[in-house]
């Protein structure tokens, strides 16, 4: 069993220096902000049968003035002034948060190696939500301001071990889905047009 104590970080600027989107910015803060992330993750193994379980989980929050944990609705720009006038006030960026799990079993099916298959599952909320992104299909190219962001993840893979060459080959496919919505600056409701995406990966790697 592989347990990691779950773990608190606390990112604080002092010189006004956060900052997003990246690139020049003329919207000063006061040096205040601060990024908090707790995380942690866990993995067990139950040798008689071979099965195992691994998770992970991040809460991201911010607080303080600088314009990289704020709102869009913060900023100094004219669409930032009618996402205002819609009456979306000025506030720090919602939490953060992300959570993974992978689960299997493993096997000496084959005189090669063990031998294991596995599923995968990843969840996250609000990674872009409060902020302006770009989106083909509004006016101007750009969602204003984003009122609700969702990512999702799920996966299958093998992985053959080959003991006498200290290799293992690997495939794996995963399948990515998010759902963006949020307003153009005149209050129109935009559903951002993300397709889903398939990845599929093969390879192999050498343990010197």
């Amino acid at each position: 069993m592989t347990l990691v104590i779950p773990g608190f970080n606390d990112s604080t600027e002092d010189d006004g220096t956060l900052s997003w989107p990246p690139g020049d910015n003329e919207e000063d803060g006061d040096g205040n902000s601060t990024v908090q992330e707790l995380k942690g993750s866990a993995s067990l193994l139950h040798i008689p049968t071979g099965l195992f379980l691994s998770g992970a989980y991040v809460h991201r929050s911010f607080s303080g003035t600088d314009i990289g944990v704020l709102t869009f609705a913060c900023f100094g720009s004219a669409d930032a002034g009618s996402i205002r006038s819609l009456g979306i006030e000025c506030t720090n960026r919602p939490d953060y948060e992300y959570f993974w799990v992978n689960g299997g079993i493993k096997q000496n099916l084959f005189s090669l190696g063990s031998t294991s298959l596995y599923g995968e599952y990843g969840h996250s909320d609000d990674g872009v939500t409060g902020l302006n992104v770009s989106v083909r299909s509004a006016a101007g190219g750009d969602m204003d301001y984003v009122t609700s962001s969702t990512f999702d993840m799920w996966g299958l893979g093998i992985v053959q071990q080959i003991r006498q060459a200290h290799m293992e080959v690997y495939f794996s496919y995963r399948n990515l889905s998010a759902d963006v919505e949020g307003l153009d600056s005149d209050g129109t409701f935009i559903d951002a047009p993300i397709d889903n995406t398939d990845l599929f990966l093969t390879g192999a790697r050498i343990r010197f």
